[in-house]
């Protein structure tokens, strides 16, 4: 009894410890890659959310654009930013990037005018 209990406590730490390692879209990229891949995100996004009509196939248009520059379709591209927001350490590091990067393209547009 005391034996099955004993690899029964090995068996729950071992599977625990494989579920806790579990690798996410998100470490399939590096770093500059998130940024470019969530900063074309949020640029179709915007314009997406500017439409007076936004209708399923201009959803469709802007998965396709995210697919066709990376590989990665609708499923994969919602599991990457899940994957995202499970390390928040490269959530953080990502996004303060892609403010930058938003903040540095505005600043030329703005010296242009």
């Amino acid at each position: 009894m005391r034996d099955r209990l004993l690899f029964a406590g090995v068996l729950i730490v071992l599977l625990w410890g494989i579920s806790s390692c579990q690798r996410t879209l998100a470490d399939r990229y590096s770093e500059d890659e998130l940024v470019e891949i969530m900063f074309d995100a949020h640029t179709l996004g915007l314009i997406y959310n500017r439409q007076d009509e936004r209708t399923d196939s201009l959803q469709e248009a802007y998965y396709k654009v995210i697919e066709s520059r990376y590989g990665i379709d609708q499923d994969e591209f919602q599991k990457l930013v899940e994957g995202l927001i499970l390390n928040a350490e490269l959530y953080d590091r990502v996004y303060n990037r892609l403010a930058r990067k938003a903040e540095q393209m505005e600043q030329r547009v703005m010296q242009d005018y």
